[in-house]
């Protein structure tokens, strides 16, 4: 393995992404790479694997056919990077027009870059991972060194590395209706769009020696973290801006400091003061700077989905959102939830169920500056926190506004919902 400090001077002295497709198989599978077609692969059951040392999606985009496989028999396909540099997607990623019910697993423990021109063709449902190992349910589990392979279902995820290495999506991704969308890494940032009409999207910043369960069924997408669970081992995983800088040559080097703008627009500034809001004469607040993400976080832009599930040990950080759930929508951070509106953008989040925010740290809701902003729920809304709750937005609420403590379980929508917590007077601004 190359230490930390070589992996970020290899990625640093190129930081122009590649025009043309870099899939490079590992020799571990069958796979066959001709230009932006990829064949073969190893089959298991119906679980077909591929194993690249190198796979980046050029311009051009990339293509998984059938060769001599029946694409109809394959129910999930396997995508694993086992070599020291991040995966960055620039195009089309197509498994659907070969397989056209199969599940998509992109799995690169060194990082994943979704960029602007980024897009999924897949029949199924997609996970998007930095994980260093699959598990299935045979108890089998899938790291870059493994050469023998499952045929049973996925059933976990294990980020046996120090830290987990960070997902930036900057495209449109989606998944066909009634299909399942996650992104699971040790940072989430994405000022794109994740969709799944009729779906679920789950989006999850996870930690070294952890291991998320998941629930996975053709309805429903559960993601469950478990601490502390694996001994975490020092690996060359670069840091996150290692990962995330190819995605911007045009910044000057020096700009090192991962950031989300007021406008919702994942960048790199050189230093940054923080988010700053400042009160006008017309009691309209400006908000300037931007907000410091690190890893633990997650940053989100717009998501579609029936639910919505989002967890993040650290912050949330939604800054002119574009938020639509037919269903519940669940935040869930072990430090702050900030919401932001600003004079130039609305934010808009709307759910016909439940919309649960829990933010141990505080929960920091601003979104009275756009006249279009507005939080509608068909449902409950639920503000959990251990410590300040501020909130200022103009909520359409049809059941029923509950302030409390949180409590010491996670939240989880996809369970079997237990009795609402007592409802408390709600303050003068929740009730506005």
């Amino acid at each position: 393995m190359f230490a930390p400090k070589v992996v970020a001077i290899g990625i640093l002295s190129a930081l122009a992404l590649p025009l043309a497709a870099q899939v490079i198989p590992d020799g571990t599978t069958n796979t066959i790479v001709q230009q932006n077609k990829v064949s073969g692969g190893t089959v298991s059951g119906s679980n077909l694997f591929h194993s690249f040392t190198t796979f980046n999606v050029g311009a051009e985009g990339v293509e998984f056919v059938p060769n001599g496989i029946p694409g109809v028999r394959i129910n999930n396909i396997f995508i694993r990077v086992t070599g020291q540099a991040p995966s960055y997607v620039q195009n089309v990623l197509n498994t659907k027009k070969g397989f056209p019910n199969a599940n998509l697993y992109l799995v690169n423990a060194q990082g994943l870059v979704f960029q602007e021109d980024a897009k999924l063709e897949v029949g199924g449902s997609v996970l998007g991972t930095t994980a260093t190992g699959i598990g299935f349910a045979d108890r089998q589990v899938v790291t870059p060194k493994t050469t023998v392979f499952p045929s049973t279902e996925v059933s976990n995820l294990e980020f046996a590395y120090d830290r987990a290495a960070p997902i930036l999506n900057q495209g449109e991704l989606g998944v066909a209706p009634g299909r399942n969308l996650a992104l699971v890494g040790g940072a989430v940032f994405s000022d794109g769009n994740l969709m799944a009409p009729n779906g679920n999207v789950a989006v999850m910043a996870t930690t070294g020696g952890s291991r998320v369960e998941v629930r996975a069924t053709e309805t429903n997408f559960g993601l469950t973290v478990i601490k502390d669970v694996i001994e975490p081992v020092k690996e060359g995983v670069p840091e996150a801006i290692d990962v995330l800088r190819p995605a911007f040559p045009e910044l000057p080097p020096e700009a090192k400091t991962i950031v989300v703008r007021p406008d919702g627009k994942v960048t790199l500034l050189v230093e940054n003061q923080g988010l700053v809001d400042k009160v006008l004469a017309d009691g309209r607040v400006d908000t300037t700077g931007a907000f410091t993400l690190l890893n633990g976080d997650v940053a989100l832009k717009g998501v579609t989905a029936a639910n919505i599930q989002v967890d993040a040990p650290s912050d949330i950080v939604l800054l002119v959102p574009q938020i639509s759930a037919g269903n519940n929508v669940v935040f869930n951070a072990g430090s702050t939830i900030t919401f932001r509106d600003s004079l130039a953008f609305a934010s808009n989040l709307a759910t016909n169920g439940n919309l649960v925010l829990r933010g141990d740290g505080r929960i920091d809701f601003l979104a009275v500056n756009h006249p279009q902003s507005v939080i509608k729920v068909g449902g409950n809304l639920l503000f959990l926190s251990r410590r300040d709750i501020w909130a200022d937005s103009v909520f359409a609420v049809g059941g029923r506004v509950l302030v409390e403590a949180s409590p010491s379980e996670t939240i989880d929508i996809f369970a079997p919902a237990p009795p609402l917590p007592r409802l408390l007077q709600p303050s003068p601004r929740l009730s506005q």
